[in-house]
């Protein structure tokens, strides 16, 4: 029942006490090999519209061209490229790429404007990082 109920709730695997520690070695050197296999299968790349952003080099590019972006401009646009189409509000992005630091609105619309700079093709009039008013911003290809 106990096995059950552990699989029932999440749990990838159950061992019964007593267990023996080979047994418990051999499974957690299982775990660790799929761990592994799984990180070599994932994709590099995120490509959403003309952006292509490689996540292991943190190179972001549009139309095949590298746009050179800061550490935080490349966290947000990371975030916005898993995410697309989701709102962040401002205390989401604070959490998410500034590690939920204390950083002021400003400095949030400054990163965002610099941003707009470099990947929109009309700063002042964006149709990649669109502000939703009264909410956050979204990313949207």
């Amino acid at each position: 029942y106990n096995t059950l109920y552990g699989l029932g709730i999440g749990a990838d695997d159950y061992i019964a006490k007593p267990f023996n520690p080979i047994v418990l070695g051999a499974k957690i050197q299982a775990l660790i090999r799929r761990a592994n296999l799984a990180q070599k299968d994932q994709n590099p790349l995120i490509t959403l519209g003309p952006f292509t952003l490689n996540t292991k080099t943190m190179h972001l590019y549009k139309h095949d061209q590298e746009l050179y972006l800061s550490a935080k401009e490349l966290a947000l646009m990371q975030l916005f490229m898993t995410h697309p189409k989701q709102v962040f509000s401002k205390e989401a992005l604070y959490q998410q790429v500034w590690g939920n630091t204390v950083v002021d609105d400003n400095s949030i619309m400054v990163y965002i404007n610099r941003l707009r700079a470099k990947i929109e093709d009309n700063g002042k009039d964006p149709k990649y990082l669109v502000t939703v008013w009264g909410v956050g911003y979204v990313f949207s290809v």
